[in-house]
């Protein structure tokens, strides 16, 4: 893991806003009342993004000060009325942004808006994700034997790419392999000339020779599949495991990373993003410039998020920037966590499991341990280099 410092810049952030074909730039520059007439409601909708063109998710957007507001969705939209009988003071206010106000004419019916923000100066150092020659974790065996090519491999992204119904689907697609009927299920694995049933490892865990009906299994809850059809082409670490009397083939199945348990949300919780608004506005978490000392892991290393298979294959870069409180134990609280900007669906789910397994040191004000939000970003890079990733404008 290598960690950089991106350079902050401490100019407030830029409104830009589309009228039609009109385009007028600057925080306090009106629109020109085009349409309706005096009186009418207003519509301004618009998008939210920062300065490389990327969706801003979570920004409040309200009218002349008013308590209700709108919020930016994950695409950075957003949309919101006002009477249109006289100008208007638009606020955008997004925490880690500065925020800032523009001034709407009265009169136009309908106003689109561009805003772009720039970021507020931050203290935290990006994290790099860059993908490795040598995998770390529970799949670094995987990866390992599958460059032998002893066995027959399934890594998450072929599985995908082959859209295997089920597990029979997947194991009937490799020859030299039945399915035998088990009660009510073909779901038991025999190879071609042995008399037993193949032996099952989960997650690297003997379960015995055809222990394990095979549609149990969920093919998205899959990361590997590897299949020994004979005793010469079985690894040593699963031959030193088995269980069962005789030698019949090994089926190893790996499945994905257990997603951190969270409380369940009701339609009255208030969204992770308002939920750390709260927290912020009432004192019960600080921003990383009212404390002392930053949060920090607790260990040397950070725990990296795992770099999406199909995404390494296609060479994609990403960039998430997530938002989350760090308690005063050094947990993050999984309620919180948001992500402000994200390319990618799949970059964003592996930093919120890396978020919320990783141990943290609180962070400190006035000798005291204390909770702090924190905005963390995370840039993901190929072996083929880095690209600067910028999401397309939305439309």
């Amino acid at each position: 893991m290598r960690t950089r410092t991106a350079g902050g810049s401490a100019r407030g952030w830029v409104l830009q806003v589309l009228l039609g074909a009109a385009c007028v730039l600057g925080a306090q520059a009106p629109l020109a009342a085009q349409g309706a007439a005096q009186g009418a409601t207003q519509v301004l909708r618009g998008i939210v993004r920062d300065v490389s063109g990327s969706p801003i998710a979570g920004a409040q957007i309200s009218v002349d000060a008013q308590p209700g507001t709108a919020e930016s969705d994950s695409l950075g939209r957003f949309t919101v009325s006002a009477p249109g009988d006289r100008d208007r003071v638009l606020r955008v206010r997004r925490i880690g942004f500065l925020p800032d106000s523009l001034r709407i004419a009265a009169g136009a019916a309908a106003v689109d808006l561009s805003l772009v923000l720039l970021r507020a100066p931050q203290r935290i150092r990006p994290i790099i994700v860059e993908a490795r020659e040598k995998e770390a974790g529970p799949l670094a065996g995987f990866y390992r034997r599958m460059a032998t090519g002893q066995g027959r491999y399934f890594s998450a992204a072929e599985i995908e790419r082959r859209r295997f119904v089920d597990m029979v689907h997947l194991m009937n697609s490799i020859p030299g392999v039945s399915m035998e009927r088990a009660r009510t299920s073909s779901s038991i694995p025999r190879f071609r000339g042995d008399n037993v049933p193949a032996e099952i490892f989960l997650d690297g865990v003997p379960l015995g020779e055809g222990g394990m009906d095979l549609n149990h299994f969920e093919v998205t809850q899959l990361a590997g599949v590897e299949v020994y059809r004979g005793q010469a082409t079985v690894p040593p670490e699963f031959a030193l495991g088995r269980t069962g009397p005789t030698r019949s083939g090994v089926i190893a199945i790996w499945t994905q990373p257990i997603e951190p348990r969270t409380k369940k949300r009701k339609p009255s919780d208030p969204t992770a993003v308002a939920l750390v608004r709260e927290m912020v506005a009432e004192g019960r978490a600080y921003t990383d410039a009212q404390v002392d000392s930053l949060v920090s892991v607790a260990t040397e290393d950070v725990l990296l998020p795992v770099y999406p298979e199909s995404l390494l294959v296609a060479g994609t870069s990403g960039l998430v920037f997530a938002e989350f409180v760090v308690d005063a134990r050094g947990n993050a609280i999984p309620e919180t966590f948001s992500v402000i900007l994200s390319t990618h669906p799949a970059f964003s789910a592996a930093v919120r499991r890396a978020v919320l397994a990783q141990a943290f040191i609180a962070a400190q004000k006035d000798g005291k341990r204390v909770a702090q939000l924190v905005q963390q970003p995370f840039e993901f890079s190929p072996p083929s280099g880095r690209v600067p990733a910028v999401l397309p404008r939305p439309r």
